[in-house]
């Protein structure tokens, strides 16, 4: 196992025993401390390069050891919303080795878990928030993770192993890895149960990486190296096990096809005297063959097609190269024929030629030969350098975004003369909500939300800042040559876009928490500074309250301007509602439930197209799919959302009919929720008497009738006729 990948196995391994430790409430404060402490160091180059401290409401702990150097991270902790004390972490290597193996990541995850441990302990709140961060963690990792339970479940997988293997992760979690994960052996034919079960039952130390061909759930196949470590321990002896995954086809594919091409390009400098052969040879490949005199000269060519000429043959014999190549271009064609000519060796170039698309690109294998000559074998490589550039531009940018990436951004900010771009100012932004966005309304309306922020920052910055995406819902920004005074405007500036943005078609506010810093002096940590700003972000974030609050609202806007789901309406509804559950003597908590899940009930709508919504003609069976929908969605937000979601099961079954042909679980009678049952009449008459613009209104008779007549089959029969008989005049 290479030591990035046992690094990355360690340090996933150290969270979850961090996440264990926190939640152990038989600790005291002062033990969760001292065995939270042990566990950071050896998470960032190797064992022993760490010294840990925590300082927090007047205790200190320390590793054993302890001692300063001039390598520091550190991050402030706060809980619940105040500030408590520090977390340190002094290395023995340097800034840049700890920002190129991502330890500052590891840092920052540590920090945030110990926060949600202490918080929890202080406060007595839920740790809900550690899960976020090591999913926010799985998920910047730039390969495949897969984590399984003692019984050898998968319980997580990030971004990446749901694209090598085609699982998403909502469906791939509680399934039996080897259901999920297929590996072949490119050497043998035993499949991948013989690995699976070598990796359950061995003994902890992470499996040397076997490079093996994942099979995808659509077919696809992927040459992947595969390594794999255990983590805590159960019962039975049987671990929890963290698998990693790194696509290594694209590489693979490149070198095969360099090695290959070396080899026969090797066979044809053999055979280069017998002109017969260059002629079956130029026929036979993708190659064309140029003879050229000392000086230039176009002697000769050799092609199975002019259409690989750049010019016709008749017009390039007895031309020189530098009437027809670029003048730069020409000189260093003249520059590689003499070097072949004076060293007898093969010479390698590649040049370009202009084109109104771009331009084309060709390698020339130049080979001395007899009189003074020389022979070149030229190919069309376009489509590889294209390639090459796009490999290129996704090393260094975030392929959701278009953002650079995290990679370039620690690149720029390590870059000789960096300090000569002094004051350096950085602004660190977090988009808010994101993991809620993904767990209630899916992961492509999250990326949606991701590009929308990626958006805000591009156009709200100048040509010289890198905006760079750093991490899963994280952004940063390098102002080079920026004051205090003003990356505090361009703040301000990011801050007035974001409000003026919503998230695609679902009409949502785009917010984000920032914090910001400057470097002043080339003798400030850069890591120091990057930490000012993060801790300038979070206190920010506080500041500004629930994220989930902001969203859900945000929400019920969008709803009412896209559908017809009005305020009246809603009102209306709980109205009646109320009635109903005081005719039957709920008590008054659950009245205040019955009034929330009335205003949420058709919350789920907001995934639905207001052009279906609005629909005035029938809708196609698409569109019903669509529209029914909405009740899991409207479940998923409100169960996401701590004030709600005792409400959520309300929400998920208020289109259930009593005689079991409702949606989506068909639920019948008694086994629907009472307070579902109630929504639905409610809901149905106000739809009725106020009408739609595919149907006129009913007068309170017509609808008293329409309600009786679905008694028993659509709605609760009891419940009809307590709501019938509260209406005026009934």
């Amino acid at each position: 196992m290479s030591n990035q990948q046992y690094t990355l196995h360690r340090r996933i391994d150290r969270l979850h025993r961090l996440s264990e430790i926190i939640s152990d409430d038989q600790l005291n404060r002062s033990q969760m401390l001292r065995k939270a402490v042990r566990l950071l160091p050896g998470g960032f180059l190797s064992p022993g390069d760490s010294h840990a401290q925590i300082s927090f409401d007047g205790m200190q702990v320390s590793t054993d050891g302890f001692c300063q150097t001039s390598c520091r991270l550190q991050s402030i902790l706060v809980v619940d919303g105040e500030y408590r004390g520090e977390l340190q972490v002094y290395l023995e290597g340097s800034s840049e080795d700890v920002s190129s193996a991502g330890g500052e990541k590891f840092f920052a995850t540590a920090a945030r878990i110990l926060e949600k441990g202490l918080e929890h302990r202080l406060t007595g709140k839920t740790l809900r928030s550690t899960e976020e961060e090591l999913s926010a963690l799985l998920g910047c990792i730039d390969a495949g993770v897969i984590v399984t339970d003692e019984e050898g479940r998968i319980s997580r997988m990030n971004d990446h192993a749901e694209q090598l293997t085609g699982w998403r992760a909502q469906e791939g979690e509680g399934r039996l890895l080897e259901s999920v994960l297929r590996i072949d052996s490119p050497e043998d034919d035993g499949g991948s149960g013989s690995w699976l079960d070598r990796l359950l039952q061995s003994s902890g130390t992470p499996e040397h990486p076997e490079l093996g061909i994942v099979a995808s759930r659509d077919g696809c196949r992927r040459l992947t190296t595969v390594s794999a470590s255990l983590i805590g321990s159960g019962d039975d002896g049987i671990r929890r096990a963290v698998i990693v995954l790194s696509d290594e086809s694209d590489q693979y594919l490149l070198s095969e096809r360099l090695l290959v091409d070396q080899e026969y390009k090797q066979s044809i400098v053999e055979l280069i005297p017998d002109v017969k052969v260059l002629q079956a040879f130029a026929e036979a490949s993708d190659h064309s063959i140029l003879r050229f005199s000392r000086k230039g000269t176009y002697l000769d060519v050799i092609t199975s097609s002019e259409d690989r000429l750049y010019l016709p043959k008749h017009e390039l014999v007895g031309k020189k190269v530098g009437e027809v190549l670029p003048k730069e271009e020409g000189k260093r064609f003249i520059d590689a024929i003499e070097a072949s000519l004076d060293t007898g060796g093969l010479q390698t170039i590649e040049y370009t030629l202009p084109t109104p698309d771009n331009g084309l690109w060709f390698e020339a294998q130049i080979l001395p030969v007899s009189d003074g000559d020389v022979l070149a074998l030229i190919r069309d490589i376009t489509e590889r350098k294209r390639l090459e550039q796009q490999i290129h531009y996704l090393s260094f940018h975030d392929e959701l975004t278009g953002l650079y990436n995290r990679a370039y951004a620690q690149q720029q900010i390590q870059a000789d003369g960096a300090e000569l771009r002094l004051p350096l100012s950085i602004i660190v932004a977090d988009l808010n909500g994101l993991k809620f966005i993904n767990d209630s309304l899916g992961h492509a309306c999250g990326d949606r939300a991701l590009q929308a922020a990626a958006e805000t920052i591009r156009q709200s910055c100048r040509r010289q800042d890198l905006a760079a995406r750093w991490g899963g819902d994280e952004f940063v920004i390098l102002l080079p040559d920026t004051s205090q005074d003003d990356v505090v405007k361009i703040l301000r500036r990011i801050e007035k876009a974001a409000g003026a943005t919503q998230i695609g078609e679902l009409g949502l506010p785009l917010s984000m928490a920032l914090g910001w810093a400057t470097r002043i002096s080339p003798d400030e940590d850069i890591e120091m500074v990057i930490g000012e700003a993060e801790n300038r972000m979070y206190r920010d974030k506080l500041s500004r309250g629930s994220s989930q609050d902001r969203i859900l609202s945000g929400m019920m806007k969008t709803l009412r301007v896209k559908s017809h789901e009005t305020e009246q309406h809603v009102r209306r509804m709980q109205t009646a509602a109320v009635r109903v559950a005081r005719a039957i003597e709920l008590d008054s908590s659950e009245i205040e439930k019955l009034k929330l899940a009335v205003a949420l009930h058709d919350i789920g709508k907001i995934s639905v197209p207001e052009k279906v919504l609005k629909k005035p003609a029938p809708l196609t069976d698409r569109e019903c799919e669509l529209v029914r929908s909405h009740c899991e969605i409207g479940y998923r937000i409100a169960r996401k959302t701590e004030d709600f979601h005792e409400v959520a099961k309300d929400i998920l079954h208020h289109h259930e009919r009593w005689d079991g042909c409702g949606y989506p679980d068909g639920l019948q009678a008694e086994d629907i929720p009472l307070r579902s049952r109630i929504i639905a009449i409610a809901d149905a008459y106000d739809v009725m008497t106020s009408g739609r613009p595919y149907r006129d209104a009913l007068r309170q008779q017509e609808a008293v009738s329409e309600l009786r007549r679905c008694a028993g089959t659509q709605f609760d029969p009891h419940l009809v006729e307590v709501f019938i008989s509260l209406l005026p005049g009934e």
